[in-house]
């Protein structure tokens, strides 16, 4: 996050995706703290990719879910 608060976006994506792999259990908030850089960095395409890719899992928890339908319907997605 200190990366994201400098705004060296490239290197703090790196770092978020690192966390997932180490700490899977924190997977849900790790992958959300990398999506909000990547709309940040007007990457809203890979951002809204990356979390369909999760989604497609079916995770249980609503945690994960929650806020996908608001960013898609946000950037134009309404198909999504």
């Amino acid at each position: 996050m200190t990366l994201e608060h400098q705004e060296r976006y490239d290197e703090a994506v790196a770092e978020f995706q690192e966390a997932v792999r180490l700490f899977p259990e924190n997977r849900a908030t790790w992958k959300r703290d990398m999506r909000r850089v990547l709309f940040k960095q007007g990457r809203a395409a890979e951002a809204i990719a990356d979390w369909k890719e999760a989604l497609a899992a079916r995770p249980p928890a609503h945690d994960e879910w929650f806020g996908y339908a608001e960013l898609c319907l946000f950037v134009g997605e309404e198909a999504e």
